[in-house]
């Protein structure tokens, strides 16, 4: 059944008035309710530590020579993994100690528990874990500790030349270090016997050109 027409009329009348009133601008002199919708953004994704900053990539088409473990050699102190009482026996104790400082990608054996603990004896550095320790980079400015690689010297006067006349592209590959980009660095990976590339990189790291310290870097 039909409603009267008055009756629809009456409704549209009431409707009309109730939309208008809801728009209606306020008198003078009252202040209109503010809304506001907060459009929160999702918190972003935190970005691990050696991620923040990453190394930067060789280019391939200037990648230093490749390197193999055998061609690696330390004087005046242990490179291999060993006991911290071995550590302490050779070098005493450490000059200072960075505790957790060692979370993922070290010389350490895979089966210690982390994050382990980062010894300096100066600029030398030993990754410690339990009552294991391993040799995380070498400092030779102060004299005390030497090396070799294959046939170039690794001392407190080894320079980029010096670099060249051995490894020649290595120097063409040189780039700013991720450590400081006041320094200079170049990268050796490792070859290993079964003829792949090992994950971590033999770092030399330069200071206006002369040689500070021969890093061993694993990614995470």
């Amino acid at each position: 059944m039909r409603k009267p027409a008055t009756t629809l009329l009456l409704l549209w009348a009431v409707g009309f008035s109730a939309c208008q009133s809801e728009d209606t601008l306020p008198a003078e002199g009252v202040t209109a309710p503010t809304i506001s919708r907060s459009f929160e953004k999702p918190a972003p994704t935190p970005v691990p530590a050696d991620t923040a900053t990453p190394r930067p990539v060789p280019n391939p088409a200037i990648e230093a020579e490749q390197i193999t473990y055998k061609m690696l050699v330390f004087f005046g102190l242990p490179s291999e993994q060993i006991t911290v009482s071995q550590l302490t026996r050779q070098l005493g104790q450490p000059d200072s100690v960075a505790r957790g400082a060692v979370e993922c990608g070290s010389q350490l054996s895979d089966d210690l528990p982390l994050p382990g603990d980062m010894w300096y004896y100066g600029g030398t550095q030993y990754e410690v874990a339990g009552n294991q320790a391993a040799l995380g980079a070498m400092d030779v400015r102060n004299g005390r500790f030497s090396g070799k690689l294959g046939k170039l010297v690794l001392n407190q006067h080894t320079t980029l030349q010096d670099v060249a006349r051995v490894f020649p592209n290595a120097v063409r590959s040189v780039r700013p270090a991720a450590m400081s980009a006041a320094l200079q660095e170049i990268s050796f990976t490792y070859l290993m016997g079964n003829g792949e590339t090992a994950d971590g990189t033999l770092n030399l790291i330069f200071d206006r050109g002369k040689l500070i310290l021969v890093e061993h870097w694993f990614p995470c």
